[in-house]
């Protein structure tokens, strides 16, 4: 008997090439979760130079639980360069890096096993599991900071009132504040509480199929329960504006699985979207874009760059020293598709720079017949005139463009 090949049915075919097709134009990123994330107002945009500050705990599943001052401090690092690389990718300065302590978020009269490395024995101890050591004088202001860490984040971590309202409520803390602001010569903080389990692979391989088995045996094959991989990271991160006494910003969030003892978990570079990817995409993702940011990649048309800017709900109205908005550069440097983003995304095609130039007077001044027309398509208008008391007409009359006029002489008509 000869067996002949059969294609596949012609609606077989079709649902895979769809389901192909649905995967190959997905899009190229995905906004993280917002849920925990607290805004109380846009003053986070006005942020310059900011201290990072990291708090980190892992404790490592192993026979015998045991928390890693080693790796701890490894993860410290990790997070602070990634923490400090994503700000400056968005507008800010993250100019001053700090890890001083391991786990002294933990209750203090609680007792872990700790090891400083992972060939050490373990011993009973009373958190913090390591304090930077240093001149006599750094005693004060760690003790500090490790009174603000802790306190940041039992606001943060309660779940009755917004954890900026809990943490402008107490007064006390105001001149612990302004002993930070002191030591760092900043007035704007990040701090970084890390608080994680790892489990070894082959280790949550062996629980899944023991406990399968088991369960298995016991019910006669009526059921079987596996335990499933309880790696995880919760990181909490907040902003604190030193002088005011005011929380701007926090987010807290668990992130199950992967390799977190790893450098790569914590930040990747991705070269399409222009930013970095990994445990700092999901923990700062939706701290606001500041103004300089924005324009810059605005400037160079970074498109695929924008698209994930413009979902942090940045200030599409901000400008520069001379007033000139993303949407100004956009048009000046003949970038259509990002001009039809930023004005699909909020922009206002009217704005005014300080001289008082409007999209369309760049466009017009830089003949860009193009430009014009997509700009009149977004309801440019053709009578705002600048500071000089000119509109976009009459610069298009001035210079002698007569396609350019000719275009808005019909729209000034109509």
């Amino acid at each position: 008997m000869r067996l002949r090949a059969r294609m596949p049915h012609p609606l077989y075919l079709s649902f895979f090439v769809a389901l192909f097709l649905s995967f190959s134009c997905a899009p190229s990123f995905r906004a993280p979760t917002r849920a925990y994330v607290r805004i109380p107002s846009r003053a986070v945009a006005d942020v310059d130079d900011l201290a990072v500050v990291v708090d980190t705990c892992m404790t490592m599943d192993r026979l015998k639980d045991y928390i890693s001052v080693a790796d701890s401090r490894a993860i410290e690092s990790y997070m602070a360069s990634a923490a400090s690389s994503y700000l400056e990718n968005i507008g800010y300065t993250a100019s001053t890096r700090c890890a001083p302590f391991v786990g002294c978020f933990k209750a203090s009269g609680e007792t872990f096993h700790v090891k400083q490395e992972r060939k050490d024995k373990a011993q009973d101890i009373n958190p913090p599991f390591f304090t930077e050591s240093g001149a006599p004088e750094d005693a004060a202001w760690q003790k500090t900071l490790a009174k603000v860490i802790r306190e940041s984040l039992a606001d943060v971590m309660q779940d009755q009132k917004p954890p900026a309202d809990v943490f402008r409520a107490n007064q006390e803390i105001r001149a612990d504040l302004k002993l930070l602001q002191e030591h760092f010569q900043k007035r704007y903080v990040l701090i970084v509480v890390g608080n994680g389990v790892s489990v070894p692979a082959l280790t949550s391989f062996t629980q899944k199929m023991v406990t399968g088995m088991a369960t298995g045996i016991l019910t006669g094959g009526l059921l079987v329960m596996t335990i499933s991989d309880v790696t995880y990271l919760e990181t909490y991160a907040i902003i604190i504006d030193l002088s005011k006494g005011e929380m701007l910003w926090s987010n807290s969030l668990r992130l199950q699985g992967g390799k977190v003892c790893s450098e790569d978990y914590y930040s990747t570079w991705n070269g399409k979207l222009h930013t970095y990817v990994g445990w700092v995409y999901n923990v700062l993702f939706y701290v606001p874009v500041r103004t300089s940011a924005l324009i810059e990649a605005a400037q160079n048309g970074e498109n695929e760059r924008l698209k994930w800017m413009v979902l942090t709900d940045p200030n599409l109205d901000g400008g520069d020293a001379k007033g000139m908005m993303a949407l100004h550069w956009a048009c000046q440097n003949g970038h259509l598709k990002t001009v039809e983003l930023l004005v699909k995304k909020g922009a206002r095609v009217n704005c005014q720079d300080a001289e008082g130039d409007t999209p369309l007077h760049y466009a017009v001044r830089t003949n860009q017949p193009k430009m014009v027309t997509a700009l009149l398509k977004k309801k440019a208008s053709v009578h705002i005139k600048n500071a000089k008391g000119q509109s976009p007409l009459e610069v298009a009359s001035s210079l002698q463009n007569k396609r350019i006029t000719k275009m808005l002489q019909k729209r000034a008509k109509g």
